[in-house]
């Protein structure tokens, strides 16, 4: 894998407030909120403006770096002057920062853009970088700070790239960061599923879009890797769930933590269209950040999230 080194690049801002720090905030552990390892066709989800014959625009999130040949996603023979790539998250976020691993090929048909764009969902620009080229890291990780003062969470980056003259753009991999959530609720939109899938219902009110995750099957898993506990101790988990009856017999829920099994729970048939809970009592989380996994479910089985009593 090839060395990874981060450039700060210098940029031009033109963003939703006239004032905003120009620094990455590191007082709060971040997370790569882009990362789609269930494949095409989920959260989250990516777009172009123009793809090559030979590539796919989900090879930007899959975290596969450049060190994997032909993973990668490029303009070439775009009929465009310049291309965007869209990436659509499951939930709002206050995003802070995007690292691009920019391809070059040996024969430089494909090069780092002259310059890139990034705007949110609403159209205001968070980055400028008009002379990308110049301080681009090419196979390497390029981190660009984004401007979001006076702005609100998106759930969509815009990412604009302008192709250097005679030159096509490559990208192998794109991360998105977001200050880590420390609790003590933790939406299920944020998680790892396995035989799940993110859905937006009005009815839940946990995220601004009302991202929740349809438990699909009995085995299905929504796993989060990073639980908060600033101390450790004995807590609650709460599960937060829908169930309109479909499913028959009535699912059960299978609580873990850090790999163990610490509860139970049968998911009773909720009343209307709102959400209900069951609470997990004597669960021990330790100090730092923990896993849990929920695993269950069943037809017309929605969870919005978890929160540690």
């Amino acid at each position: 894998m090839l060395h990874l080194l981060i450039a700060i690049l210098a940029f031009t801002l033109c963003a939703c407030a006239q004032t905003s720090s120009l620094s990455l905030n590191h007082d709060v552990p971040e997370v790569n909120v882009a990362l789609n390892l269930n494949g095409p066709g989920h959260y989250p989800i990516v777009s172009a403006t123009y793809t090559s014959a030979t590539s796919n625009p989900y090879n930007i999130i899959d975290g596969v770096l450049c060190s994997a040949p032909g993973n990668i996603w490029t303009t070439l023979n775009s009929p465009n002057p310049n291309d965007t790539l869209t990436i659509t998250l499951p939930r709002p976020h206050n995003l802070t920062s995007v690292s691009l691993w920019i391809h070059q090929d040996v024969n430089n048909h494909i090069a780092c853009p002259a310059a890139i764009t990034i705007t949110n969902g609403a159209g205001d620009i968070l980055a400028d970088i008009p002379s990308f080229a110049a301080e681009c890291l090419a196979n390497e990780r390029n981190s660009v700070p984004l401007s979001t003062s006076g702005c609100e969470e998106t759930d969509t980056l815009n990412i604009n790239l302008t192709p250097q003259t005679n030159r096509a753009v490559g990208v192998c991999n794109v991360e998105i960061h977001a200050p880590a959530n420390a609790g003590p609720f933790y939406p299920a939109a944020d998680a790892l599923l396995t035989d799940a899938e993110i859905r937006h219902d009005e009815n839940s009110h946990i995220t601004p879009n009302g991202a929740v995750v349809a438990m699909l099957s009995p085995d299905s898993e929504i796993e989060w890797t990073s639980i908060w506990s600033a101390s450790g101790g004995t807590v609650g988990l709460r599960v937060d769930y829908k169930n309109n009856g479909t499913a028959a017999p009535v699912p059960k829920l299978q609580v873990r933590v850090n790999g163990d099994r610490v509860g139970k729970a049968r998911l009773q048939k909720t009343i209307g269209a709102g959400y209900g809970g069951v609470v997990v009592t004597g669960v021990e989380l330790g100090e730092g950040w923990n896993g849990v996994t929920v695993r269950g479910g069943g037809e017309g089985v929605f969870v919005d999230g978890i929160g540690v009593l």
